[in-house]
C-alpha cells in the first residue's frame, strides 16, 4: 500500500486523455473511416497511367456493345462500336506516350479554331 497512492497523479491525466481520445473517436468515427478509404483509393490509383484507364474505358465499351448486341439493341451496339473505334483512335496517340491530353481550356481554343 505504500506506493499506490503516488500512481493516483499518473493515472488521473491518463485516464482523461483516454477519455477525450475515445470520445474524439466516437463522435468522429465517420469522418475517420472516410479519411482512411480516401487514402486508400489515392493509393490504388496512384501511379496508373492514362493509357490504362483509355483501355479501361475501350474493355467497359466493348463490353457494352456485346451486351446490347445480345438484347438486339443495333442502334445502342452500332453506337457503342463507333464510340469504341474512336477511343481505338485516341488509344494509337496516347499509348505509351506519356503525353498528358488536353486541358478544358485547351479543348475548348480547338473546337474555336475548327
Amino acid at each position: 500500500m505504500d506506493g499506490w497512492l503516488s500512481d493516483v497523479p499518473v493515472f488521473i491525466p491518463i485516464a482523461l486523455v483516454a477519455a477525450l481520445v475515445f470520445t474524439a473517436l466516437y463522435h468522429w468515427w465517420a469522418a475517420l473511416i472516410v479519411f482512411v478509404l480516401a487514402v486508400f483509393i489515392g493509393t490504388l490509383t496512384k501511379g496508373r497511367s492514362g493509357s490504362y484507364y483509355l483501355m479501361f474505358m475501350h474493355a467497359q465499351l466493348l463490353s457494352r456493345a456485346a451486351t446490347y448486341k445480345h438484347k438486339n439493341d443495333n442502334e445502342r451496339a452500332e453506337a457503342a462500336q463507333s464510340m469504341a473505334s474512336e477511343l481505338e483512335q485516341i488509344i494509337a496517340v496516347y499509348m505509351f506516350t506519356r503525353l498528358r491530353p488536353p486541358t478544358a481550356k485547351q479543348l475548348q481554343a480547338m473546337l474555336m479554331a475548327m
